[in-house]
């Protein structure tokens, strides 16, 4: 029997991002559409990619991360995404493939455990996946989006979710007098399972769609048919949409169902709006084709700035080309503004601390007793006090919390630091050196220097397998 898909919605917290460290210049210059061609090499950059976001630019990042088991998940693998985010100053970080059974309640714990550890800065996620019976965390497919940042401060009430499969996961933000955008990012398995029986994506949409009486769809096509009716609903409520992910086809092919649902759903691909006619190439390692692609609502697309394959192991491990599209923020949105309010980076109360809080009360109640302040506040509710005497109130409730804070023993701070964002760092490129040096994977050598450059960190790779013994 059919049951709701497990999801996590990871509420934000807050932190001062960093200032950029990358001054490099903009990576293929616009129009440059001879830049490449189907023998393209690993540093090549498909399109263009500006290192410094400017100003008034909101950054999408779409990527197949092959997966987040592992014991380092948590850990390891989840800060490092995010702070990866936030060093690229990427606002939406789309993530397919983690490969996390959400159907377990302790991992879902472990994803909120692991985003909240990973950073203070205002930070959102919500993850989808299938909901399957394994005996592991393991669970192939799901989606997964992230926003961080001050675009945080863009969703809707109730703006986020996903497909009950783990197919696509949502954010819908606001606009300035306007409708809302909805950005998805969207995994559709391959035609045919890797294994005739196991717990792939594929067999998983399988068994779903068999107790839905849907038996005689194939999951691709199903796929195509739920996801359009998304959008077509999305574009009823006169919202603009965004979707990005790994699709597993390109559209260059007649029979493809990104086709349909471009032309069903009324969608544009970026990429074929900017560079029409270049040369194709290949998004995965060991393919042929672009099968990681972008779309976007027609009446979105003047706010597109710039659109990018990244290189190889640009970002992480994974045998998929990253994308990256900039759009125009006062264009995307309106003139909207966000102050959001901000707070120290490390609190001194937890609220989850029953014993901590009390003392904060209790001693908050006596400071604000003997400076006479509920005697104050009745005179403001009565609309009797003074101007002076109102904002004598206001610094006594400041006050209060500040005496409080002083009783309370101060909270031990974050695990994360630069110092161990460094080492994990460190640990993943020697991660895929090994697995270089082990596949004779040659080709990806250039992008694990780009990763290591963009770092600033001294660190070598091999290149002689002997060193692997």
């Amino acid at each position: 029997m059919s049951q709701p898909s497990s999801s996590t919605s990871i509420p934000h917290i807050q932190h001062t991002s960093p200032d950029p460290t990358d001054n490099s210049s903009t990576i293929t210059p616009p129009g440059n559409t001879q830049a490449s061609s189907t023998n393209t090499q690993p540093t090549d950059w498909m399109g263009v990619y500006r290192c410094n976001k400017p100003p008034n630019t909101f950054r999408i990042l779409f990527h197949n991360i092959n997966g987040l088991n592992g014991k380092h998940a948590f850990d390891d693998t989840i800060p490092r995404l995010i702070n990866d985010q936030i060093t690229l100053n990427i606002d939406y970080q789309g993530i397919t493939e983690h490969c996390l059974n959400l159907h377990f309640r302790s991992t879902l714990q472990k994803v909120h455990s692991s985003v909240r550890r990973s950073t203070t800065q205002k930070t959102t996620a919500e993850f989808q996946s299938a909901t399957m019976h394994t005996t592991t965390e393991y669970l192939p497919g799901g989606t997964a989006a992230i926003i961080t940042g001050k675009s945080v401060g863009r969703i809707l009430p109730g703006g986020r979710g996903g497909d009950k499969m783990g197919r696509w996961s949502y954010f819908q933000l606001k606009r300035s007098n306007n409708t809302a955008i909805t950005i998805i990012t969207a995994y559709q398995v391959n035609r045919q399972p890797t294994n005739p029986i196991g717990t792939t994506a594929w067999h998983q949409q399988r068994i779903t769609l068999d107790n839905t009486n849907r038996s005689e769809i194939h999951p691709r096509t199903a796929f195509i048919q739920d996801l359009t009716a998304f959008v077509e609903n999305e574009h009823a409520q006169g919202n603009a949409v965004i979707i990005g992910g790994d699709f597993n086809e390109t559209t260059k092919k007649q029979s493809s169902g990104l086709l349909r649902l471009m032309t069903s759903a009324n969608l544009i691909e970026p990429w074929e709006h900017l560079y029409s006619g270049h040369p194709n190439f290949n998004t995965y390692a060991r393919g042929t084709d672009q099968i990681d692609s972008i779309f976007c609502s027609p009446s979105i697309v003047a706010s597109i700035q710039t659109i990018g394959y990244a290189p190889w192991k640009w970002i992480s491990n994974s045998d998929h080309r990253a994308m990256i599209i900039d759009m125009n923020t006062l264009s995307l949105f309106g003139c909207i503004t966000h102050s959001p309010s901000t707070r120290p980076n490390t609190r001194i109360l937890k609220t989850n601390d029953k014993k901590m809080v009390k003392q904060f009360l209790i001693q908050a109640h006596l400071h604000l007793t003997s400076n006479n302040a509920f005697a104050l506040a009745q005179k403001v509710i009565a609309l009797q006090a003074t101007n002076e005497e109102v904002e004598q109130l206001d610094r006594l409730i400041g006050d209060a919390g500040d005496s409080a804070e002083k009783r309370c023993k101060k909270r031990r701070p974050e695990f994360y630091s630069q110092t161990l964002t460094q080492l994990r760092f460190k640990k993943a490129i020697t991660g895929a050196n090994v697995q270089m040096l082990r596949n004779g994977l040659n080709q990806k050598r250039d992008g694990l220097l780009l990763r290591i450059e963009r770092s600033g960190l001294d660190f070598t790779i091999s290149e002689n397998p002997q060193d692997l013994r």
